[in-house]
């Protein structure tokens, strides 16, 4: 016979994994506070230098069902520093969603600032702070989407014989910025495959999957067990999280699954579910004869 051989432990406790709240994938961005920047990225990665140092790009992975209908944007309280310039120039710091520009905010030279300011440059500091409010629309923007801050300071020419480029331009972003999307509710229309494909919504409104129950068949195949780890793999990479609540069955359980988002999976004619709500289901047909219906809802309205 066979054995096994090796290190052996004794667990002794095991400690149950706190219950998951809906929309607090690690992946995902909170919708019931503001976050800082400094959350999203280190803070080194919000440093620049140089004349055109190229964007800062924050990644904003959004929850699915945002609900944007009449809603100004998401505010962004922008706090910033910049090396100012000696006198006036069109030097600028941009506000992108996306590569739309949603946004230029001037960046004041020296002779542009109050005495006050000016008297902050002194002690090795030669960057100034500033504060800006902006709106992001959220209308049509992905799920993956990208916030993107561009320092673009203005060369000015020194006359002839005088353009030599000192390149000590700085710019910085505090880290205590914060974009704010509690003001938005959460609704979506369902069915929608689209954010099913992207993010595995709605079962990964809770993170661990402990609202949903997956049905396989009774006799599930190799094709049946693969699909079935590789859609939770797909969740898990868009939430971040482990699959750590999903509750498995089969379809003769399905009325203990009364409370729960039901994933019914199947690659063949041996799952019973599907006979079982044939007339509720949009699909129809058998073999090589598929069919799908379309919602009337265009022609009720």
């Amino acid at each position: 016979g066979q054995s096994l051989v090796g290190s052996s432990a004794l667990i002794e406790r095991v400690d149950m994994l706190a219950p998951r709240k809906p929309y607090d994938a690690p992946n995902w961005l909170p919708s019931d506070r503001p976050i800082k920047l400094g959350e999203l990225m280190p803070a080194n990665k919000l440093n620049v230098s140089g004349y055109d140092p190229g964007d800062i790009t924050v990644p904003l992975n959004l929850p699915p069902d945002l609900f944007s209908w009449r809603e100004d944007g998401v505010p962004l309280n922008l706090k910033y520093r910049y090396t100012p310039q000696e006198r006036s120039n069109n030097s600028s710091i941009m506000v992108s969603l996306n590569d739309t520009l949603i946004k230029a905010e001037p960046l004041p030279s020296i002779d542009n600032l109050s005495n006050s300011i000016l008297a902050r440059l002194t002690g090795g500091n030669d960057t100034v702070s500033r504060e800006a409010h902006v709106y992001l629309p959220l209308n049509s923007v992905a799920l993956q989407s990208r916030l993107q801050l561009r320092y673009m300071f203005d060369y000015l020419k020194q006359g002839e014989c005088g353009d030599i480029i000192i390149d000590n331009m700085r710019g910085s972003i505090d880290p205590e910025s914060t974009l704010d999307f509690s003001g938005y509710d959460h609704f979506m229309a369902m069915p929608n495959l689209g954010v099913f494909k992207d993010s595995g919504f709605p079962f990964t409104r809770l993170a661990d999957l402990s609202q949903t129950a997956v049905v396989l068949a009774d006799q599930p195949s190799t094709e049946d067990v693969s699909a079935y780890l590789n859609v939770l793999g797909r969740f898990g990479e868009s939430t971040g999280y482990p699959a750590t609540g999903v509750t498995v069955m089969q379809a003769a359980q399905i009325a203990s699954a009364a409370d729960k988002d039901i994933l019914v999976m199947s690659s063949g004619p041996d799952q019973p579910l599907l006979n079982l709500w044939a007339n509720r289901l949009p699909t129809s047909g058998n073999g090589q004869q598929q069919g799908f219906e379309l919602s009337d809802l265009a022609f009720r309205l």
